[in-house]
């Protein structure tokens, strides 16, 4: 800021509204009290939420009363055709995401588990017998790799990177939601 600009704004007086000590800028309004006069005052208080029937608290600009609302605000939006191409272009993430929810719905504890990383971490070998799994093998073929927990959700297990292993689709069926000794060994 140069020397007149220093020089005007110190003979500025001050906002019209009372109690406001900021200079004038326009209209006998400060920078401020004149955009509240353009675009009204901003809302901070609770409102209601766009997505749900929830109150949303905070900035103005805030839609939402969580991310997982606005993420369900977004799909919505883009659509059932958009959404179930990009399911179908994902498995990987459609099937963690659906072993997450099912661990929600036993009330244990949830972590982020990728099944490639499983896999690749455990050699795609079963942690059950031992062999091979077939990685182009799918679902349910019995030597297509899936997901096992060593100590079952049912029995309290943990949905996480500790409890999981890779497993042949056979294996982990004839298995059902019992737990081997020598398996839980590998959680140490």
């Amino acid at each position: 800021m140069n020397h007149y600009q220093l020089q005007r704004r110190a003979n500025m007086p001050p906002c019209t509204v009372d109690g406001c000590e900021r200079n004038q800028q326009s209209q006998g309004l400060c920078q401020v009290h004149y955009r509240w006069a353009l675009y009204g005052k901003p809302k901070t208080g609770p409102r209601p939420c766009r997505g749900c029937d929830g109150e949303v608290v905070g900035r103005s600009s805030k839609r939402y009363c969580s991310p997982e609302c606005a993420n369900r605000a977004q799909w919505r939006r883009l659509g059932r055709e958009t959404r179930r191409a990009w399911e179908a272009a994902n498995p990987d993430k459609m099937n963690d995401k659906a072993a997450r929810k099912r661990a929600r719905k036993r009330g244990v504890a949830v972590g982020r588990v990728s099944r490639r990383k499983v896999f690749e971490r455990d050699g795609w070998r079963c942690g059950i017998c031992g062999g091979p799994t077939k990685k182009s093998a799918k679902f349910p073929h019995p030597k297509s790799p899936v997901l096992d927990h060593i100590i079952p959700l049912s029995k309290g297990g943990e949905h996480s990177m500790r409890n999981v292993q890779c497993a042949h689709n056979q294996c982990n069926a004839v298995k059902k939601n019992g737990a081997c000794g020598s398996q839980l060994l590998l959680i140490g």
